[in-house]
């Protein structure tokens, strides 16, 4: 993911939002797949490697630091609700498909 989240931040897109961007990408997936399995092996497991994930050294990503760290809460895959920390620029979107102002987890609408 690394070299994607450099190549696409090169037309000056802050890697902070990308890589929070994946982030909730990844609760949504961790969450799905807690919520279809009934197996406490099973959610077991999916939570390990989630932990694995939020804990992993930065060198996972080719990285000083753990890049999703700031981003991944255990609390999210569990279903609580979460506020991003950086703006997607979701409302920068001219002809959105969606009728919102901004995405629903937008820390700019938590806070004007």
């Amino acid at each position: 993911m690394t070299p994607l989240i450099r190549a696409i931040s090169t037309v000056r897109i802050s890697t902070r939002i990308l890589w929070e961007n994946i982030a909730i990408r990844i609760h949504s997936v961790y969450r799905s797949l807690l919520q279809s399995t009934e197996s406490w092996i099973q959610r077991e497991q999916l939570l390990s490697d989630f932990r694995c994930l939020q804990q992993a050294e930065g060198a996972l990503f080719g990285l000083e630091s753990n890049p999703l760290q700031p981003y991944l809460y255990e609390e999210a895959v569990l279903g609580s609700p979460c506020t991003r920390k950086t703006c997607c620029l979701f409302h920068r979107i001219e002809n959105k498909k969606e009728d919102l102002d901004y995405c629903k987890i937008c820390p700019l609408e938590r806070s004007s």
